[in-house]
């Protein structure tokens, strides 16, 4: 039941990522468009091709995978932020690491504050 669910909402995913595709204004929000619609239709086939297959549970262990997943992904988090943090701890500190000139205005501390306090 979950398996025609899923093909039903990925097919959706695809169709309307292909459609705002075909409506995009500029090439950024076409390709991020086409990106959604490459995904969701490779998603799409792979849980139509694995939809019949017996996966069989192991009744006498625990699912170690779920938090193992959950560790890795909050200590990449962390990892992440705290970057952030740091590179906009150094541009206050040592004006002159300032990379305006190269990022056009994306690396600047104005927008690392926001995006440090959002993500830590």
């Amino acid at each position: 039941m979950w398996d025609y669910i899923k093909l039903a909402l990925l097919g959706a995913v695809a169709v309307l990522a292909a459609i705002a595709a075909n409506y995009a204004r500029d090439l950024a929000y076409m390709v991020n468009a086409l990106t959604v619609m490459i995904a969701a239709a490779l998603t799409f086939l792979w849980v139509l091709r694995t939809m019949g297959e017996y996966r069989p549970v192991r009744a006498n262990e625990y699912n170690d995978g779920v938090v193992r997943a959950g560790v890795i992904a909050t200590v990449l988090w962390g990892v992440v932020g705290f970057l952030v943090g740091v590179t906009a701890a150094f541009q206050l500190a040592f004006p002159q690491l300032n990379l305006s000139e190269f990022a056009h205005g994306y690396m600047n501390f104005g927008k690392l504050r926001p995006l440090h306090t959002s993500a830590v």
